[in-house]
């Protein structure tokens, strides 16, 4: 009330002023203060007194408010032009109808409580008969499996493994050469036993007389089995195999027929392997072996006017070498 009573006091009684709101254009427009009055007065005044006011930007980067009510000016800086609005509203309505705009300060201070809600009856609770248990059925063993099913299964930790590789030969013929492998098995835990197939690549030796000679390759089989040291995910495997195969060579000279011939070939062969487990099934391995000659074929050149003798090429080696690399899958 006392807010009000000052306001009566500055602004006095209302004159004939005609309304006039002069403010930049991102202020509230006169139509939008003239509807916050008729709010404040619960638009229950017919005549609001004529008031003039004038907003202007600031040199400090701020608004300041002239507003004149009945014949009174007041000066009012702020930096916000909206609240400059509200206070000119505020000043105007409570010159037309101060206790209107108590009430209406009075009933946002102080809002209606909300009635309480009303308490919903509780239900009696329902009781249903609760149904008798089912007398358990006697429990019936399966009965054994046959001997010959449990026979079939596959002993724990059995698995399956091919493997494919690509390297150098060494040593087994006079002249290096290029070598492909691929390999089949099982696989236990610490166990790996392979059937392995291999062939060199064919390449020309020359006899101590260099206008003859012999073009040479080898292929063979080997059962290979392997020990197996594991350090998840890489795995070192110690192998010791037994190669059978022969040496393929096909003469060439002046006097030479082109017949092709294969001598036998028997070697054992350890080797040393480091294989890396790139995911669960696959794998990369490279590994180091060396045949160990057992029978080493000699190739020769027959026919040869070189007083009775034949032309000897080469013998196989006795220590050779094999440099491999290749991917291995484990499954299932």
């Amino acid at each position: 009330m006392g807010f009000v009573l000052a306001g009566l006091m500055l602004w006095g009684v209302p004159d004939a002023v005609t309304p006039r709101w002069d403010v930049p254009p991102l202020c509230p427009a006169q139509s939008v203060v003239e509807r916050w009055i008729d709010r404040l007065t619960l638009e229950g005044v017919e005549d609001v007194p004529s008031w003039q006011g004038r907003i202007e930007a600031a040199e400090d980067a701020g608004f300041v408010l002239t507003l004149t009510v009945a014949g009174r000016t007041r000066t009012v800086a702020d930096r916000d032009c909206e609240k400059l609005a509200v206070a000119a509203a505020l000043v105007v309505a409570v010159a037309a109808d101060p206790v209107a705009v108590v009430d209406v300060i009075d009933a946002e201070l102080h809002p209606p409580e909300p009635a309480p809600p009303l308490l919903e009856p509780t239900p009696e609770p329902v009781f249903e008969p609760v149904p008798p248990e089912p007398t358990p059925s006697p429990v019936t063993e399966p009965p054994p499996e046959p001997a010959a099913r449990a026979s079939r299964e596959p002993a724990p930790g059995l698995r399956g493994v091919v493997s494919g590789a690509i390297g150098a030969e060494l040593a087994v013929l006079p002249r290096p050469g290029f070598a492909a492998s691929v390999g089949a098995g099982v696989l236990w835990s610490w166990l790996r036993l392979e059937f392995v197939g291999l062939v060199s690549t064919p390449r020309d030796v020359e006899a101590s007389d260099p206008d003859f000679g012999a073009r040479a390759a080898v292929a063979g089989g080997q059962v290979r089995g392997c020990g197996i040291v594991r350090a998840a995910p890489v795995e070192v495997p110690l192998c010791l195999a037994g190669e059978v195969g022969g040496i393929w060579a096909r003469g060439f000279g002046p006097t030479i027929e082109p017949e092709a011939r294969v001598q036998p070939w028997a070697a054992v062969v350890p080797s040393l392997g480091v294989t890396r487990w790139l995911s669960k099934r696959v794998g990369l391995e490279a590994r180091i072996s060396v045949p160990l000659g057992l029978y080493k074929p000699a190739v020769h050149l027959g026919g040869l006017d070189l007083g009775g003798r034949d032309l000897n090429v080469f013998r196989a080696g006795s220590v050779g070498a094999r440099l491999w690399v290749g991917p291995v899958v484990r499954f299932p």
